[in-house]
């Protein structure tokens, strides 16, 4: 197996923030890594060269949040290449902002009402919910048999898939509305923010740190001393972990912890809520306020960087006026474009080696893309939401823009669809949990 050297860095930036978490090749229920460090331990091993494989890294390829764990939002399922209409729906017990993961026929998705919820991917039809104490607003994370979600309750479960048991539970500092990332034994995750500020759908308070426990027991293995903001999931590619730097959402500036900074890029004032896209020896990161897009390499060089909001006082972001242009969701890389959605109901094709625009489409007038636009079988599918209510389905041609087909929803689509084999899963505001054939 392919064997690489590489430097443990101990901190980040204002988009992905890259940090070596003791990547000892194992599977999430394999136990401790050998190559383990305490959270005491964690700066005597900064700047220290360790062995890991690569080679059996597990990307979870179609198994997780945005495709990957490389967060490329890229599938290789057949998708939905024409519509039918409406397979099944599903209401559960509360509104829905976070995104479905489908996994071995099974739709996990987290709710308002404090429940994590396992459907049936064929029909719809109840298997079991798992009560989390809180608001889930992150995506669950499902591997070797075990679903890993966060709680606005402060806990990170780990639960069985097949019965919904609880097998661990570790509780925070602060509250977790973010998706955990599962890679070399470790779940890790955005801890905080450690407050509510504001009881609003989109504003959190300041954030606090990113945690990686272990996978087996749930017991804390590092802690940084800054945190990951937003709804968001770290990004992994069995080498490093991606995390975005936290940001205090209340005036969109920097809420760093006065620690020396490695790898470090600024992409402009206002949240990078999403998770980093990594392809290969290069990541990409939007912001959510500015508006930025950044191409960075894994030595933390800026590459190229393009903004579609000039005049960040504008934006609304409680939708009572015009919408701005500032990018909520993630990023999808294709072989030669990078995908995105903006607030004012466009998504964008970009060349991903220079960011010049190839296409642009116009989701609707008043419609915002709040989740971010995926890729599966030749075509992106996105979710829309409009700011006076209603929200829209959306498949276009990859190579184009085009619009293939379009399922008026209803409602609201906060979060991320999935495509699957024939099919497409997604769940509104409502509390809705839709499958299209």
């Amino acid at each position: 197996m392919k064997r690489r050297s590489l430097l443990l860095l101990g901190s980040w930036l204002l988009l992905p923030v890259f940090f070596h978490p003791s990547l000892q090749a194992g599977k999430a229920g394999d136990g401790p890594p050998k190559k383990m460090f305490s959270k005491d331990q964690k700066s005597e091993q900064i700047g220290k060269v360790l062995e890991v494989e690569l080679s059996d890294f597990n990307a979870l390829q179609d198994k997780a949040y945005l495709g990957n764990l490389y967060r490329n939002g890229v599938y290789t399922t057949k998708g939905l290449p024409s519509l039918k209409g409406v397979k099944w729906s599903f209401k559960a017990g509360g509104g829905i902002r976070s995104s479905p993961v489908v996994v071995d026929g099974v739709v996990y998705i987290g709710c308002d009402d404090g429940n994590l919820y396992a459907l049936n991917a064929k029909d719809g039809s109840l298997k079991w919910k798992f009560d989390t104490g809180g608001m889930v607003r992150g995506s669950a994370e499902v591997c070797d048999g075990v679903v890993y979600v966060g709680s606005v309750s402060k806990k990170v479960y780990a639960i069985g898939a097949k019965d919904g048991k609880m097998l661990w539970e570790h509780e925070t500092k602060g509250l977790i509305n973010k998706t955990p990332t599962v890679a070399r034994g470790l779940v890790c995750v955005g801890d905080g923010p450690k407050i509510l500020e504001k009881c609003e759908e989109w504003q959190y308070g300041p954030s606090g740190t990113v945690i990686a426990l272990r996978a087996s027991d749930g017991k804390l293995v590092w802690e940084s001393s800054f945190g990951a903001q937003g709804l968001t999931a770290l990004s992994c590619d069995g080498e490093f972990f991606y995390a975005n730097e936290s940001y205090n959402l209340k005036n969109g500036s920097s809420n760093k912890t006065g620690e020396a900074l490695k790898k470090t890029i600024d992409v402009g004032s206002g949240g990078v809520w999403t998770a980093a896209s990594v392809d290969g020896d290069k990541c990409y990161a939007s912001c959510l306020y500015s508006g930025v897009i950044s191409a960075v390499s894994k030595e933390g060089k800026e590459l190229w960087s393009r903004s579609h909001n000039k005049i960040n006082e504008k934006l609304n972001y409680k939708y009572g006026g015009d919408a701005g242009t500032g990018i909520p969701g993630g990023l999808t890389l294709t072989e030669k474009l990078l995908i995105y959605g903006v607030e004012d109901g466009h998504v964008y094709g970009m060349n991903k080696e220079n960011g010049d625009i190839v296409w642009s489409f116009q989701s609707g007038k008043g419609m915002i893309v709040y989740g971010t636009p995926v890729v599966a079988g030749g075509l992106v599918y996105v979710g829309t939401l409009g700011i006076n209510g209603g929200g829209d389905v959306i498949a276009l041609k990859v190579d184009d823009g085009k619009l293939v087909w379009k399922h008026p929803a209803g409602k609201q689509i906060w979060g991320t669809v999935w495509p699957g084999d024939g099919v497409v899963y997604f769940a509104c505001v409502d509390g809705t949990v839709c499958a299209l054939e």
